[in-house]
């Protein structure tokens, strides 16, 4: 089964930046405990783009695409980086684990 993807065109990737937090430091993580790549939604505020796009607690943003452009998501940082090199070029698409 495919992954959820969600809509998050133009200058959505700033309000997700601020639902995102590191997987490391969510409650009931250890310390050098294996977690998987992404980055974990931590909260999103309403009416936000990232509950507009459909983003919920616990969600894993994985991947990301814009047009033929693709890349993964390893942690938060590179959703930055995404916001600063991709988001101005048009839509992007995140790719979410539940």
């Amino acid at each position: 089964m495919k992954p959820p993807r969600m809509a998050c065109a133009g200058r959505c990737v700033p309000w997700v930046l601020a639902a995102i937090g590191l997987a490391g430091t969510l409650p009931g993580c250890r310390p050098g405990a294996a977690s998987p790549p992404g980055a974990v939604v931590v909260q999103c505020q309403p009416g936000w783009a990232a509950d507009r796009a459909g983003l919920a607690p616990g969600d894993t943003v994985t991947a990301w695409t814009r047009g033929e452009a693709a890349g993964t998501v390893g942690s938060p940082f590179d959703l930055a980086q995404v916001e600063l090199t991709q988001a101005p070029l048009g839509s992007v698409v995140l790719h979410v684990r539940r």
